[in-house]
C-alpha cells in the first residue's frame, strides 16, 4: 500500500517529495519484514527501489539513483542491463575535484 501510494503521489500527483517519503517507508517496511524471510517479495524489493532510482534520478540527484539501481542489481534477472544504466547515470555526474 505505501509503494502504491508513493507512487500515485509522484505519477499522478507530481508531488515528488511526499512521494518518495513513502516510497523510502515502503523499502524500509520491506526490509523489517522481508529480509528474513526464507523467500523474501522480491518483486515487491525491485519494484520500491526501480521507482525510488527513477524519481531521484528525474529530481537530479544521480548518486541517490545509483544508490538504489546497486540494490536492484543484487536481486535483477538481467543484472547486466541494471549495471549499464548505472554506468549511464555515472557517467553524467559532475566530476570529483
Amino acid at each position: 500500500i505505501l509503494f502504491a501510494l508513493g507512487q500515485l503521489l509522484y505519477e499522478n500527483r507530481h508531488d515528488p517529495i511526499r512521494g518518495r517519503n513513502l516510497l523510502e517507508v515502503a523499502l524500509r517496511r520491506w526490509q523489517e519484514q522481508e529480509s528474513g524471510k526464507e523467500e523474501p517479495n522480491i518483486p515487491a524489493f525491485r519494484e520500491i527501489v526501480l521507482n525510488l532510482a527513477h524519481l531521484e534520478e528525474e529530481q537530479g540527484n544521480l548518486e541517490r539513483a545509483i544508490q538504489h539501481l546497486e540494490m536492484a542489481k543484487r536481486i535483477s534477472p538481467q543484472p547486466e542491463a541494471v549495471q549499464k544504466r548505472i554506468d549511464e547515470l555515472k557517467s553524467r555526474l559532475p566530476p570529483q575535484s
